[in-house]
């Protein structure tokens, strides 16, 4: 009867056919089991790359002295839960902060519907609302009141087109700070239209810190506010026209 030959033809009794087909035959006589416990023998670092499978695994604690991998999975979970805890307590300072902001623009927006011509309304942005929210300087632009005029000079001076309504923030330099505002020192704005294309006007805030007004952070309130004084500036105009 002719014999089992290896692939190429090889004989299984030849030394050299031994030498080819050992690996299949080891493989093909071990167990899964030892096939795995082989496996993490020849790749000790197996953990190292695949981590996440540690919070996965029952693990015995290992003899005194010998880092176990059940440490090591309570450290990664230590590390996970760190993680988890410093996520919480930005999305609770970020609530404070929107809590603090809403409660600030229903003060102002309060005191704005009170108001009874345009000038009150000027006056009162530019009194309330760096005390509400701790900013340098206010300034309202809007041609339906003397001495607030230049909107659509500042807007084509600086580009500005706001074909959504949505506010502009970001850091300025002492030009543009000196054509909204007439003062050099502020260093980051917030730009308010009122109207599709601030074509009712433009609220323009500034701080003196860069960041104070981050193109990053939303701008919820801000629209808010803008919303609210164009619908206060067309009846305030219609009521005194």
């Amino acid at each position: 009867m002719a014999r089992a030959r290896c692939q190429h033809g090889d004989d299984w009794a030849s030394p050299k056919s031994v030498r080819r087909c050992g690996g299949i035959m080891k493989t093909m006589n071990t167990t899964p089991k030892e096939a795995l416990i082989q496996y993490l023998r020849e790749h000790p670092d197996f953990f190292k790359k695949h981590p996440e499978l540690l919070s996965e695994l029952e693990l015995p604690v290992a003899p005194p002295g010998t880092v176990s991998l059940v440490e090591r999975q309570i450290r990664k979970l230590r590390e996970q839960n760190q993680n988890l805890q410093t996520q919480l307590l930005e999305v609770l300072r970020n609530a404070q902060r929107n809590e603090h902001l809403l409660g600030q623009t229903t003060s102002l927006i309060r005191s704005l519907i009170g108001c009874h011509d345009l000038r009150q309304l000027a006056d009162t942005l530019i009194d309330a609302m760096p005390k509400l929210f701790q900013i340098d300087v206010v300034r309202l632009y809007t041609e339906q009141l003397p001495g607030h005029e230049g909107v659509a000079e500042v807007c084509a001076e600086l580009g500005l087109f706001f074909p959504h309504r949505h506010p502009i923030c970001g850091a300025c330099d002492a030009q543009t700070a000196e054509l909204l505002f007439g003062r050099t020192d502020i260093r980051s704005v917030a730009l308010v239209p009122i109207g599709r294309h601030a074509d009712m006007g433009l609220l323009a805030l500034g701080h003196h810190e860069p960041d104070n007004f981050d193109p990053n952070t939303g701008t919820l309130f801000l629209d808010t506010i803008g919303l609210v004084l164009e619908a206060l500036c067309q009846k305030l105009a219609f009521a005194n026209g």
